[in-house]
Protein backbone atom coordinates (compact mmCIF):
# COMPACT_ATOMS: atom_id res chain seq x y z
CA UNK A 1 0.00 0.00 0.00
CA UNK A 2 0.87 3.41 -0.93
CA UNK A 3 -0.12 6.67 -2.26
CA UNK A 4 -1.16 6.64 -5.17
CA UNK A 5 -1.45 10.40 -6.90
CA UNK A 6 -0.73 13.88 -5.31
CA UNK A 7 -2.60 16.59 -6.71
CA UNK A 8 -2.87 20.16 -5.91
CA UNK A 9 -5.18 22.84 -7.01
CA UNK A 10 -7.48 25.20 -5.41
CA UNK A 11 -10.60 22.70 -5.39
CA UNK A 12 -12.56 24.70 -3.42
CA UNK A 13 -12.44 28.09 -5.13
CA UNK A 14 -11.45 29.99 -1.98
CA UNK A 15 -7.56 31.45 -3.78
CA UNK A 16 -5.73 29.04 -2.19
CA UNK A 17 -3.30 26.10 -2.79
CA UNK A 18 -5.23 22.66 -1.71
CA UNK A 19 -3.58 19.53 -1.52
CA UNK A 20 -5.26 15.89 -2.48
CA UNK A 21 -3.75 12.17 -1.88
CA UNK A 22 -5.00 9.62 -3.54
CA UNK A 23 -4.26 6.37 -1.51
CA UNK A 24 -3.87 2.66 -3.31
CA UNK A 25 -6.48 0.47 -3.51
CA UNK A 26 -4.50 -2.56 -1.12
CA UNK A 27 -5.54 -5.19 -4.05
CA UNK A 28 -8.58 -7.19 -2.36
CA UNK A 29 -11.07 -4.01 -0.66
CA UNK A 30 -11.49 -0.10 -1.55
CA UNK A 31 -10.68 0.65 2.62
CA UNK A 32 -7.89 2.69 2.13
CA UNK A 33 -9.32 6.53 2.37
CA UNK A 34 -8.08 9.43 0.48
CA UNK A 35 -7.84 12.98 1.89
CA UNK A 36 -7.99 16.26 1.05
CA UNK A 37 -5.90 19.35 3.28
CA UNK A 38 -7.66 22.62 2.21
CA UNK A 39 -5.35 25.43 1.97
CA UNK A 40 -5.84 28.62 3.72
CA UNK A 41 -4.24 32.44 4.78
CA UNK A 42 -2.65 30.28 7.90
CA UNK A 43 -1.66 27.20 6.48
CA UNK A 44 -3.03 23.73 5.67
CA UNK A 45 -6.28 22.03 7.62
CA UNK A 46 -5.14 19.84 10.47
CA UNK A 47 -8.56 18.00 9.46
CA UNK A 48 -8.62 16.20 6.86
CA UNK A 49 -11.96 15.63 4.44
CA UNK A 50 -12.25 11.92 3.51
CA UNK A 51 -12.36 12.55 -0.65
Amino acid sequence: MGCYDVDTADFNTDGYTDIAYAQYHNGSAHSTSSYVYYGSASGYSRRTERA
